[in-house]
């Protein structure tokens, strides 16, 4: 019988008496779609599927969606995303007329996704919630900032991103393993970069209405005197993130 990932159906309980050889030609193919697919998104390649998930689908070469998900590192969500071009690929001796789907451009326009689905498509843990508010003025398709030499977009982005489309400071942290002052920093390196940014999408209602009283229509020169005057426990940070926002808003109303 032949061997499983879990190596459950080996004879005498050696998990690797029976294993298939690896597919040399399948592994290698493997890699170049998952190299693709990692300069189309600008995602870690280890994070689409790590090299032990690529040896794994070479060696056992999974046949139906519910095979696949017995590879180590294959979730339902990388399933749902991945399974229909892996599935090809794995199956493409069984069906030769058949090739493996190409990965679409980067420069294909995004209408078929909303704003969260666009994220959902490099981060496998972002839920889709198609409620999540929408900021109309965030970048897209062709126009998702890049550094001058046109390479990955920074750490700070995807978390803009995040926030961008509804998603808490604590989701955002949840979702990218950050620390909830990570965020909070990340943010301010959003303003800075120049994209569109809100309070409200990282502060509560009952501090941005404190900052409000506090602070006034004045430009403060110094922050830590101002948190003299707030609740106990408000970062640094959070009132710097305000004022940044502040002075954004008012640079684009004129």
């Amino acid at each position: 019988t032949q061997g499983s990932p879990t190596g459950e159906d080996t004879a005498d309980g050696d998990a690797s008496a029976e294993l298939p050889p690896v597919d040399a030609d399948l592994l290698e193919q493997l890699k170049q779609w998952r190299r693709g697919l990692g300069d189309q998104t600008g995602q870690p390649l280890y994070l689409i599927l790590s090299n032990d998930s690529l040896n794994q689908l070479a060696t056992f070469r999974p046949d139906t969606p519910e095979k696949l998900l017995e590879i180590k590192g294959i979730g339902p969500a990388k399933a749902t995303k991945y399974g229909p071009a892996l599935l090809a690929m794995l199956n493409e001796e069984r069906q030769p007329t058949e090739p493996p789907p190409e990965i679409p451009p980067a420069t294909e326009p995004p209408t078929a996704k909303t704003p969260v689905e666009e994220i959902a498509a490099v981060d496998d843990s972002v839920p889709v919630n198609d409620n999540a508010p929408v900021d109309d003025n965030a970048p897209v398709g062709d126009n998702f900032p890049v550094d001058d030499n046109g390479q990955a977009k920074p750490s700070h982005y995807w978390t803009w991103r995040l926030l961008s489309v509804g998603f808490s400071p604590e989701d955002c942290a949840s979702i990218r393993g950050l620390q909830r002052e990570i965020v909070i920093d990340h943010a301010i390196r959003a303003v800075d970069s120049g994209w569109p940014m809100r309070p409200e999408w990282c502060l509560d209602g009952q501090l941005i209405s404190a900052l409000d009283a506090v602070i006034g229509q004045e430009t403060p020169e110094r922050i830590r005197p101002i948190l003299e005057h707030l609740a106990e426990g408000t970062r640094y940070e959070e009132v710097q993130l305000y004022l940044k926002c502040r002075t954004q808003k008012e640079d684009k109303d004129g």
